[in-house]
């Protein structure tokens, strides 16, 4: 079994399948952790979210800033900016399903038998 941690994805979905394929990439034995911004800025955001959930038994995930913000319209919370590029997802048939999926994911990871955290933009040290 192989991990895979994979930062910024930021809606590049082609660019995650090419490394994936060129890796040899098995979802069916090796793991892929994410430390990163799923969504944004990139204009392949839902269909990184769609692929994504695809694939979510081997996937380990670390939210960033980006998927926190896409949360917050879809809550009413906050409008979206000009240069957001998620308004397809908060449109989509299966926005409410893949938030849903998107929630529960971790804000940090910790692998025990690696000695692992998987976080997204660090830990503060104090």
């Amino acid at each position: 079994m192989a991990v895979y941690a994979v930062g910024d994805l930021q809606g590049c979905l082609q660019p995650l399948k090419c490394l994936l394929e060129r890796v040899a990439s098995n979802p069916k034995v090796d793991r892929l952790w994410l430390l990163d911004d799923l969504v944004n800025p990139a204009p392949e955001s839902l269909e990184t979210l769609r692929f994504l959930y695809s694939i979510r038994e081997p996937l380990v995930s670390a939210l960033g800033n980006h998927d926190l913000h896409l949360r917050a319209p879809w809550h009413n919370i906050e409008r979206l900016k000009k240069s957001d590029t998620l308004r397809e997802i908060l449109d989509a048939p299966d926005a409410g399903e893949l938030l849903d999926w998107l929630r529960r994911q971790k804000l940090l990871h910790y692998d025990e038998k690696r000695g692992a955290v998987l976080v997204h933009a660090g830990i503060p040290p104090q």
